[in-house]
């Protein structure tokens, strides 16, 4: 990878989009951590009072809305976390 950088100001920029990208990486690592964390600690309530309780509409979104943020946020994990930057400055 070649980036060429004209003046000190594009190169502040670049450095400054690179620290914001791997922030932006770190921190959706940890919301997928504490996602899982916060799983496993509730499993066995959860397996309780939601698992075996009728279908319904809230069941469905909670479910839902509750597993499918693994899904989201390890795609973004994966995804953003590669090193390909190309900027055209």
């Amino acid at each position: 990878m070649q980036i060429l950088v004209q003046d000190e100001a594009q190169f502040t920029m670049l450095m400054q989009a690179v620290t914001d990208v791997n922030a932006v990486n770190i921190c959706t690592a940890a919301a997928l951590t504490w996602l899982l964390h916060d799983i496993i600690v509730t499993l066995e309530q959860e397996a309780q009072t939601v698992w075996w309780a009728r279908w319904t509409f809230t069941k469905s979104a909670y479910l839902f809305l509750r597993y499918f943020n693994i899904f989201a946020l390890a795609l973004l994990v994966a995804g953003d976390t590669r090193y390909d930057v190309s900027l055209k400055l």
